[in-house]
């Protein structure tokens, strides 16, 4: 791995407002000793995402509507050819051996230098990262531009969390990948504790986690005396955000909760009213309580 690579010793942090770039977004794949290793002796970085899409002719619908099922990973890779180069030989084995089954997985990590929180190490960050296995296939090997193509096929679930710099000594510097199973979660919090609706009227609000990297799946308290009346409104999450739907004039709450940290939980108090001023009908009014500003993230 050369040395002059960018963000090697994950010292480094992307300023707010810079542009796309290959080298902020790094590809690792374990090597022989286990070690995450990562990829620079390649152009470009390209990733493909591949959604696997349903679609439906439901019964009470005039259209068919379409359901994206998952997605599926696949990255190419035109390695250059070097004697000596630790990518290439590393890759090198695959030509030379033509692997199948379970000989053909590797492990893959890819980490967003763009999203860091600061590391244990003086100077030293963490970066989101995602990891899952991959089945690696050499495609073609061009020794008239000495290039060797191999393809990374996605072939397991994606595991969220951090790349680690924690674990850094000097210059041997081989991340770790921390499953966001085993990050507490520290800070859960809602981008307004309260809303003011009239009837019709929808509010969406967001929810964010601390650490970086954390779990941050959610739910609705739907039993129970902290369960939401839904005579007043209805509760439903779309992605990172809790969207409440007014549905008659009153007052309740929705709490929502961590679940990866039940004791970790916000509240969200209702207000319906008949004729509210602000918005139109449909739309969440003005007059919604702020809770305090989360800090901007990678902040030290």
């Amino acid at each position: 791995m050369p040395s002059d690579s960018f963000n090697r010793l994950f010292d480094t942090r992307v300023p707010e407002g810079a542009d796309g770039n290959q080298a902020h977004y790094g590809l690792f794949v374990r090597d022989r000793e286990g070690r995450f290793m990562r990829i620079t002796q390649a152009e470009g970085n390209e990733i493909s995402y591949n959604p696997e899409t349903e679609t439906r002719s439901l019964i009470g619908n005039e259209s068919p509507s379409e359901t994206v099922r998952r997605y599926q990973i696949q990255i190419s890779k035109g390695l250059l050819i070097r004697k000596g180069d630790r990518e290439y030989e590393f890759f090198n084995r695959f030509r030379e051996r033509l692997p199948t089954g379970a000989n053909a997985r590797l492990s893959m990590m890819l980490a967003d230098f763009r999203q860091e929180t600061p590391g244990k190490l003086p100077g030293r960050f963490n970066y989101r990262a995602f990891a899952f296995a991959v089945t690696a296939t050499v495609n073609t090997a061009n020794e008239t531009d000495g290039v060797l193509d191999v393809s990374l096929g996605q072939a397991s679930d994606v595991t969220r969390g951090i790349a680690s710099s924690d674990g850094f000594e000097g210059t041997d510097a081989y991340p770790v990948f921390v499953p966001a199973s085993d990050i507490p979660v520290e800070v859960m919090r809602v981008g307004k504790t309260s809303a003011a609706l009239k009837p019709g009227g929808e509010a969406w609000i967001p929810v964010d986690f601390e650490p970086l990297g954390c779990d941050d799946s959610f739910e609705i308290v739907r039993s129970g005396s902290d369960a939401h009346d839904e005579r007043v409104c209805l509760a439903a999450i779309r992605l990172d955000s809790v969207v409440i739907t007014a549905r008659a004039v009153g007052t309740t709450s929705v709490k929502v909760r961590s679940t990866a940290d039940p004791s970790k939980s916000q509240t969200i108090a209702v207000t319906v009213t008949a004729g509210i001023s602000g918005g139109s009908a449909g739309i969440g009014s003005a007059d919604m309580a702020s809770a305090p500003a989360a800090p901007a993230k990678g902040k030290e």
